[in-house]
């Protein structure tokens, strides 16, 4: 048996959490931690896990203490 995370609703639902946040970023221009967190419907430490997970998988950059998409990176096209 083969043991996938993919198939769990959680790991969906936090997939789904993390291309709202890219959204929020890259499309509407929000930088704030609280701003990003009202407009995904999400409290502000559930928006910052999941914002680490961006950053580590590549997709968000932080500069100078801000936000950023990275753009060397396809996450939008999924």
């Amino acid at each position: 048996m083969e043991f996938s995370t993919s198939k769990w609703a959680s790991h969906r639902k936090g997939e789904q959490t993390r291309q709202k946040i890219v959204e929020a970023i890259n499309g509407k221009k929000l930088e704030s931690i609280p701003e990003i967190a009202t407009y995904i419907g999400r409290c502000e430490r559930q928006t910052r896990r999941q914002i680490k997970v961006l950053i580590r998988e590549g997709q968000l950059l932080r500069v100078e203490g801000k936000l950023i998409f990275n753009p060397k990176n396809t996450y939008m096209a999924s």
